[in-house]
């Protein structure tokens, strides 16, 4: 498997059925050894899984049992601006705003900027603890302008 964004996954609909099926079951899990069964004709194996990948795979099956499209990648790889400004729900021109103003690091291949997709993930967790904050500064000052 490369280190690249793998290309998203749309679940059939009868993906989606297995998907609920196997993720209720999982949710129910709470500890001890984690296996995979395959089955092939008449051949089965059984595979270990680490209990590391249970909360990747729930959140896979999740997406899928409501039909949606995924997709994995390793948090080093790079992606295109294009890719970034998708993850973050952008433009790509306001991306390339934010990339230079050095709010989220990059790096030049030729003409074309990457950014490694740790560094997206840090800024967007930056952003949302940021908006958190601000909301709840408002509502505590919401809650003190309030008139009985």
């Amino acid at each position: 498997m490369s280190t690249a964004v793998m290309d998203p996954v749309a679940p059939t609909e009868a993906d989606v059925e297995v998907a609920k099926e196997s993720n209720r079951r999982l949710a129910r899990f709470r500890g001890g050894e984690i296996s995979l069964t395959t089955r092939e004709d008449t051949h089965t194996e059984r595979i270990e899984i680490p209990k590391a990948a249970l909360p990747i795979i729930r959140y896979m099956l999740e997406c899928m049992s409501q039909g949606l499209a995924i997709s994995l990648a390793p948090v080093h790889t790079q992606v295109t601006t294009q890719q970034a400004a998708n993850l973050l729900g952008v433009s790509r021109p306001f991306l390339i705003k934010l990339l230079e103003r050095h709010e989220i690091p990059f790096t030049k291949v030729n003409r074309h900027r990457r950014i490694v997709l740790k560094d997206l993930l840090e800024y967007k967790r930056r952003i949302h603890q940021e908006r958190q904050r601000v909301l709840d500064e408002l509502s505590r000052l919401d809650q003190g302008l309030e008139i009985d």
